[in-house]
């Protein structure tokens, strides 16, 4: 796709066939910024890119890349926020840097009825991996990562997972990959009385 400007529905149909493949060539992306207050779905995801289930991103940096999802919605059960990938499946991340980039998830539910849950999930480049790669990549200068999770009432779990590279991880591997000493990474875990298991981690990679 050199020298040709991808649609919108050509970049759906290359991130769902897996064959999407964004090579910076050294490049820097800057100032991008995403707020938002809305959902749908019961899992929402957020990056650059949402759900990367293929393909790869190398070469590249982003400078000042924010991502700032906030959820006050009761329909939503989990929110994934990567500043590169909300909810990585499968495929690749090489040489990508972030630089004074900023990743937020604020998740509330306030549900009455039990064995329910809220999961919030912050990551400098990846919110959630299930699978893939991550190798040699960094987040460096004024960064910062927060996932905060909040339960008003009912008796439920909430969950609130942050990491410098990737906030929460199942599956893939990570390699090579560093965290600059003033970036700050922070999660929380808030809920009521009745809340069954309050859950909060932060780590300077995963």
């Amino acid at each position: 796709y050199k020298d040709h400007i991808v649609t919108v529905d050509e970049a759906v149909k290359l991130v769902k066939s897996g064959d999407l493949i964004i090579d910076g060539h050294g490049h820097t992306v800057s100032n991008v910024k995403y707020n938002t207050t809305s959902s749908d779905g019961a899992v929402t995801n957020y990056g650059f890119v949402k759900i990367l289930t293929g393909g790869t991103i190398k070469n590249i940096t982003f400078n000042k890349l924010e991502m700032t999802i906030v959820k006050n919605k009761d329909n939503v059960y989990t929110t994934n926020v990567g500043g590169v990938v909300g909810y990585m499946e499968s495929g690749t991340l090489e040489n990508v840097r972030l630089i004074d980039a900023g990743a937020y998830a604020e998740h509330k539910r306030d549900i009455s009825s039990s064995g329910q849950y809220v999961n919030a999930f912050a990551g400098g480049l990846v919110g959630f991996m299930s699978g893939g790669t991550i190798k040699n990549c960094s987040i460096t200068g004024s960064s910062s990562v927060y996932a905060i999770g909040k339960y008003a009432s009912g008796s439920a779990d909430a969950q609130a997972y942050a990491g410098g590279i990737v906030g929460y991880m199942t599956g893939g591997t990570v390699t090579g990959c560093s965290r600059g000493d003033s970036v700050v990474v922070d999660s929380a875990a808030e809920g009521s009385s009745n809340t069954t298991a309050l859950r909060a981690a932060s780590g300077g990679i995963i």
